[in-house]
Order: structure tokens, then C-alpha cells, then sequence
């Protein structure tokens, strides 16, 4: 329970920061063109929720990753085709079953 309400607190904190400023305004903490507090934002959110929901942490960070990921190369303007991501979602479902296949299996 406290990985999801943590984790919803902090998407909430995320949404009131992005609707009160404009994303730019974020782009260059810390690091140049990184977007870095809004992805760490995001990340520990999706951590959090994605945690609880699939009841294994390392499961939630596999998942907050690879949207992290997703959303970086987004505000990075890399163009997302089809063609190739369809068989990076497509491996990390099979890893998400491969796991739990795995931790089933043992238990």
C-alpha cells in the first residue's frame, strides 16, 4: 500500500507542476535538454503504482522504466515507427511473463 500511495502522490505533485508550468520552464535543471525533475517525477509515480499493481517491485521497475524510457525518447523527438516498437514491447512482455513464470514456479 505505500509503494501506490506514494507513488500517487507523486503523480499528482507531477500533475499540478505541469499544469501550473509550462514543461520548457523544466527542461533545463540539472541537466541540459533533459527534463530530468519531471522524468525522476514520473518515474518514482510509475514506480510506485506500477509496484503495487503488479504486487512485485521488480516488476514495477521494469515497467517504470521502460515508460520513462518511452517518454524521454519522446521529449527527445525520436520518431517512434511501428516497426520497431512493436518487438521492444513485444520482448518486454515476454520478459514480464518469463518472470513470473519464473517466480511461480519457485514458489
Amino acid at each position: 500500500l505505500l509503494h501506490g500511495g506514494a507513488g500517487a502522490v507523486v503523480l499528482y505533485w507531477l500533475f499540478l507542476t505541469l499544469t501550473t508550468r509550462h514543461p520548457h520552464e523544466l527542461q533545463n535543471v540539472l541537466v541540459t535538454n533533459s527534463y530530468l525533475p519531471v522524468l525522476l517525477a514520473l518515474f518514482i509515480a510509475l514506480f510506485g503504482i506500477s509496484s503495487f499493481f503488479w504486487a512485485d517491485a521488480r516488476r514495477g521497475w521494469i515497467t517504470a522504466l521502460g515508460s520513462t524510457l518511452l517518454v524521454f525518447f519522446r521529449l527527445q523527438h525520436v520518431v517512434f515507427e511501428l516497426w520497431w516498437l512493436l518487438p521492444l514491447l513485444s520482448i518486454f512482455g515476454i520478459l514480464l511473463i518469463v518472470y513470473k513464470t519464473k517466480k511461480t514456479a519457485s514458489s
